[in-house]
């Protein structure tokens, strides 16, 4: 016997309308494809979701490229001082606040520098550009960043680019 029952109290004495089971089989048949729909959506969101972050983060490291672009031209300048004029301290100031702009930006969207250099090289935070060979180091050692390495919501966007000491163990061995 079938447990459900439509109420036909107050209907027409249509035949359709009497008939007070609801084959089983139809609400079988309705479910299984409601929740094949629910997959199907799922699954759409799911990559919208996924192109919707790269799609961030393609924007982030796009911002952070900015970012680079002017550290490099106050490192630059901080470098030759003696060369800028008076006029070129009044934009590099504006600058300045641009940069101070774009970092809280990045910021308040979950990006943070990674700050591990003094921790030694790590592959998983960090790129090696070159190596040098420092007997007062360790091996592993972070000489320089090169370029900053960024994390968004615990996701890596960039490894930091780095010079780690590496001792030449041909070297080693002749002495």
């Amino acid at each position: 016997m079938n447990k459900f029952k439509i109420d036909t109290e107050g209907t027409p004495e249509d035949e359709a309308v009497r008939d007070d089971t609801v084959p089983m089989a139809s609400i079988e048949g309705d479910i299984r494809g409601l929740m094949k729909k629910l997959g199907e959506a799922d699954f759409a969101l799911s990559k919208q979701e996924k192109e919707s972050q790269d799609r961030t983060k393609k924007l982030l490291l796009s911002l952070l490229d900015i970012m680079d672009s002017f550290e490099r031209v106050f490192d630059a300048v901080h470098n030759k001082p003696d060369l800028v004029t008076k006029q070129m301290k009044k934009w590099i100031a504006n600058f300045r606040t641009i940069h101070r702009m774009l970092r809280q930006v990045l910021s308040d969207q979950g990006v943070t520098r990674i700050e591990n250099l003094d921790q030694g090289f790590d592959p998983q935070w960090h790129k090696v550009l070159e190596t040098v060979d420092d007997p007062a180091q360790e091996e592993g050692a972070i000489t320089e960043e090169v370029k900053a390495g960024y994390v968004w919501h615990g996701v890596i966007l960039r490894k930091a680019e780095v010079m780690v000491v590496r001792h030449d163990t041909a070297t080693a061995e002749q002495e």
